[in-house]
């Protein structure tokens, strides 16, 4: 696939530009509408895709649950059932942060494939105080861009604050993909709550700031994703000077997004399970994981 078509489609899923404008490009950049129509359907998302672990598993509850202290914040609960094994006295937990299109039917099913291993999970959906996930992903992206950053750092700090503070759980980390790398990075900065955090594919947050970093971090980089490639060694840097625990993988060849295996360009299932069996083994690891 030609990296134009990709990088276009990422100006367009990152809410850069509208509908209108992506399609509009893409007819030109493809020499006509009967190549972008041939084109759209193997760079866009199809949810259609979505889901490898369902609700209905036994291994796993799911329901949508009110979080304390901001009216309307919902969140997408997976808890194990812990089937033919002994459950914790303390279940390790997991905050997890969606791409901009909040707990769309990928991110419900990422979160129960978390659950399956043994993880609390918390999907937020931020934009249930602002009317809910819709079902139309462009429309979801722009109420993304209207949250004030500060709202969405206070509306997941809530989360982790009450899994904190439920008798059942023990340490908490966050997971969060592309915009929700970004919120990771931007969490482990803001919220004491965490006690470890993997970014995929995220800007880094205030440089000036990860001196207030105190968990660990886990970070995946795709391989062919120069503007944030342009930025990482910077935060790599700072987190180095300021004594930070952390640990940045690349991924030759892959796009950003290659752990979406709803997108059939983007998605790498090689590097994607590589980089999902770093990010188990470190959660394990720091999330004191019951053996």
């Amino acid at each position: 696939m030609d990296q134009r078509f990709v990088d276009l489609y990422d100006e367009y899923i990152h809410a850069f530009i509208d509908r209108r404008s992506f399609l509009e490009r893409l007819t030109v950049m493809a020499g006509g509408s009967a190549a972008a129509a041939g084109i759209l359907p193997l760079i866009e998302n199809d949810m259609s895709k979505a889901i490898t672990v369902l609700e209905t598993d036994p291994r796993i509850d799911c329901r949508m649950v009110p979080i304390p202290g901001q009216e309307g914040l919902m969140g997408y609960q997976v808890t194990p059932t812990y089937v033919g094994r002994t459950k914790p006295a303390k279940m390790p937990a997991i905050v997890l942060v969606g791409e901009n299109r909040s707990t769309n039917p990928n991110i419900k099913d990422i979160s129960r494939r978390w659950g399956t291993e043994g993880f609390l999970v918390l999907g937020v959906d931020y934009l249930s105080p602002v009317g809910g996930a819709p079902v139309d992903q462009e429309l979801a992206g722009q109420m993304t861009g209207r949250i004030k950053a500060q709202s969405i750092i206070d509306w997941f700090s809530l989360a982790s604050k009450h899994l904190k503070s439920r008798p059942d759980v023990g340490k908490v980390g966050i997971v969060g993909w592309c915009w929700g790398g970004d919120v990771v990075n931007n969490m482990l900065v803001a919220d004491r709550n965490l006690d470890a955090g993997v970014s995929w594919y995220g800007n880094h947050p205030d440089l000036t700031k990860v001196n207030q970093i105190t968990a660990p971090l886990l970070g995946h980089y795709a391989g062919k994703d120069e503007p944030i490639l342009l930025k990482m060694p910077n935060y790599d840097k700072a987190l180095t000077e300021a004594g930070k625990q952390h640990t940045f993988y690349i991924y030759p060849g892959t796009h950003h997004g290659f752990f979406n295996d709803t997108n059939s360009t983007r998605w790498d299932p090689v590097a994607g399970q590589l980089a999902w069996d770093r990010s188990l083994a470190f959660f394990k690891k720091y999330l004191d994981y019951p053996v």
